[in-house]
């Protein structure tokens, strides 16, 4: 992508705010709706258990830290794959820039593959980081239900 794209010209804030941000909005709802779609799917495999662990977690970095594994996961099975099939470069900036705190610190390598996207073009990085990130946020969430089942299910703070 050249360098001149990224400088929000996706939108053209300049010309008129509302209208841009409700563009920006827009656009977005896509990527909300993937990533709701991918909480469905997450919730689903992790089961109750995810539950019952985020409620012994309250307040902590092991909650924070937990609840990030699940949106990783969710991002990788529906948000990521989506955004990337309908080339939706837009899309992918903006979950590149919310990608902060705790879910930017568990996934360093969505931001090498998200670089080499802008400079290169190349959209394989990013296909191969989904593929493997499923594998590993559900093994990561299932390591995470296993600790919490040998702890008794109690607060693991």
């Amino acid at each position: 992508i050249p360098e001149a794209e990224l400088n929000l010209q996706f939108i053209e804030f300049d010309k008129d705010v509302d209208a841009a941000l409700n563009k920006m909005t827009q656009n977005e709802l896509e990527a909300v709706a993937l990533h709701e779609i991918g909480e469905f799917v997450a919730s689903q495999e992790l089961g109750e258990s995810w539950r019952a662990l985020i409620i012994n977690l309250p307040r902590s970095r092991a909650e924070i830290m937990a609840r990030a594994v699940k949106d990783l996961l969710a991002d990788c099975l529906s948000t990521l794959p989506g955004l990337i099939e309908n080339y939706n470069p837009a899309s992918l900036h903006f979950y590149a820039a919310n990608l902060v705190s705790m879910r930017k610190e568990l996934f360093p390598s969505f931001q090498d593959a998200y670089q080499t996207w802008i400079t290169t073009n190349d959209l394989k990085p990013l296909k191969r980081l989904v593929a493997t990130g499923v594998k590993h946020w559900a093994s990561l969430a299932n390591d995470m239900l296993d600790c919490h089942t040998k702890e008794g299910g109690g607060n693991l703070t």
